[in-house]
C-alpha cells in the first residue's frame, strides 16, 4: 500500500512538473515584463525570438486580443465608453459620449473622442488587495480618473474613480470593440 501511495506521489508530482515546463507563462521570457514583450514591439500572435506565431497572444475574430497567462490580458485592446454616471447624477454624462481608450501590452494607451486622440500616456495594473488601474497621461486629462478600481472581466467593466476636472466620483461602464465609435451623423 506504501509503494502504490509512494508511486501515485511520484505520479502527481512529475505530472504537475511537465506542465510547467510544456506550457510556460509569456512573461517567463526574461526580456518581458508580465507577460508583456517591450521589445518586441506592437506584433500581437508573434514571438520573435523563435520567429513563430505566439500561443498565448490570441487576436479573436472581432479584433479584440487575449494573451493567455497574463493578469493583465483582459485589458489589452480597444474600449469604448458605453456610459459615465458623474457625482450624484442620476443621468448619464454626455461629454463621454464617443469616448474610447486603446490600451496596448506594452502598458501604454491613447484615448479620444470618436476619429480625434485626445491624449496617451501609460498604465499600471495591480490585482491585490483590491484590482485598481492607473493611468499617467501625457497631457491634462478631462474624462477619465487616473486612479480607477476595476470591476468585472471579459469584455465589460466598470472603473471606479473619480473625474479629473471637478473630482467628484464617477462610474464609467467600458466594452472591449473592435472599432472606434463613429460620430452620429
Amino acid at each position: 500500500m506504501k509503494n502504490i501511495l509512494f508511486l501515485f506521489t511520484l505520479l502527481l508530482l512529475f505530472g504537475c512538473g511537465a506542465d510547467k515546463v510544456k506550457h510556460p507563462a509569456p512573461s517567463a521570457n526574461p526580456d518581458a515584463h508580465a507577460g508583456h514583450n517591450h521589445a518586441a514591439g506592437d506584433h500581437a500572435g508573434h514571438d520573435h525570438a523563435t520567429d513563430k506565431p505566439n500561443p498565448h497572444i490570441i487576436t479573436n475574430p472581432d479584433g479584440t486580443v487575449h494573451v493567455k497567462g497574463d493578469m493583465t490580458a483582459f485589458l489589452v485592446g480597444l474600449w469604448e465608453v458605453d456610459y459615465a454616471i458623474v457625482g450624484a447624477a442620476t443621468k448619464v454624462d454626455s461629454r463621454y459620449k464617443g469616448a474610447w481608450i486603446d490600451m496596448k501590452r506594452d502598458f501604454s494607451f491613447t484615448s479620444g473622442i470618436y476619429d480625434q486622440q485626445t491624449n496617451s500616456g501609460t498604465y499600471k495594473y495591480q490585482s491585490e488587495p483590491v484590482r485598481l488601474l492607473n493611468f499617467t497621461f501625457d497631457k491634462e486629462e478631462k474624462l477619465l480618473p487616473s486612479e480607477a478600481k476595476v470591476q468585472g472581466y471579459a469584455i465589460k467593466l466598470v472603473l471606479l474613480g473619480k473625474t479629473p476636472m471637478e473630482g467628484k466620483n464617477s462610474q464609467i461602464k467600458i466594452g472591449q470593440t473592435s472599432a472606434k465609435p463613429s460620430r452620429p451623423e
